[in-house]
């Protein structure tokens, strides 16, 4: 973990919640000035209702922050996400955050950078984006669902080049991410990708760009319990020589040389 970032545990309060795709929602809350700026790649876990059930916290990454409010994109999945669902503007909710080791930002590109997403991790890669746009990088996102209907119509109002992909050719590319970049080409040793999105997908991006020599740095997702480092929930095999490495502190964000692919 990196202990230059400050955790707050805070009660928020919901101002917008709204649907965005099949299953998709978009939170916003609150955010005190007094709690840690929230950056890309981070993420905060929340308390869903005051029962016992369910019982842990859930992990969500941020999607945005900016003049006092945040929000993540999540999707409705379990008990706990359903529970989410019903919360309405008004609720006040219970949040531990930020947490994590954002994306590591270069002061400037020698070419744009590429920003990846595959389904819910979607979040990350928008705040990333917007943030990339305030400070005038130009760069691609390209967006990735298995079709039309789970593509979230939260989207940047600039981005320097949006390409969308859906597995079965419902709407933009026809393939995944993945696909798309190899058909592109144009990666080498001078481009830095950002990603965040299922696990075989950045597998097939940790593939592509040993290939290519490019630089790539995924946001994993991973069950967790804690989100502090404690319980080892969320460990990842590593190609360190500590083996492991825990997401909730160590991660999310990875170079992806860090991670032992074959072992995940």
């Amino acid at each position: 973990m990196n202990h230059d970032l400050h955790v707050a545990y805070t009660s928020v309060e919901i101002l917008e919640q709204r649907e965005i795709a099949r299953c998709y929602y978009l939170l916003e809350f609150s955010y005190p000035p007094t709690a840690p700026e929230p950056r890309p790649g981070q993420f905060f876990t929340m308390r869903i209702g005051n029962g016992p059930v369910p019982l842990l916290r859930r992990p969500f990454a941020f999607s945005s922050y900016r003049n006092g409010r945040a929000a993540c994109i999540y999707q409705r999945r379990g008990r706990a996400t359903t529970m989410l669902t019903t919360h309405r503007a008004g609720d006040v909710v219970d949040i531990i955050g930020p947490l994590g080791r954002p994306f590591p930002l270069k002061p400037s590109y020698s070419r744009p950078p590429v920003l990846v997403s595959g389904g819910i991790g979607i979040g990350p890669i928008l705040f990333l984006s917007r943030t990339l746009e305030k400070q005038g990088i130009d760069h691609l996102l390209v967006l990735g669902a298995r079709n039309a209907d789970l593509l979230p119509s939260h989207q940047p109002s600039r981005p320097t080049e949006l390409v969308l992909c859906t597995d079965d050719g419902s709407t933009g590319f026809s393939g995944t991410t993945v696909d798309y970049l190899s058909s592109r080409g144009g990666l080498g040793p001078e481009v830095v990708l950002y990603a965040c999105g299922p696990t075989p997908m950045l597998k097939g991006l940790a593939r592509l760009v040993e290939a290519t020599g490019a630089e790539l740095w995924v946001s994993l997702e991973q069950t967790m319990a804690c989100g502090v480092g404690a319980c080892l929930s969320c460990v990842v095999p590593t190609t360190g020589s500590t083996r492991y490495a825990r997401v909730c502190t160590e991660g999310p964000v990875f170079n992806a040389k860090e991670i032992a692919w074959t072992s995940l």
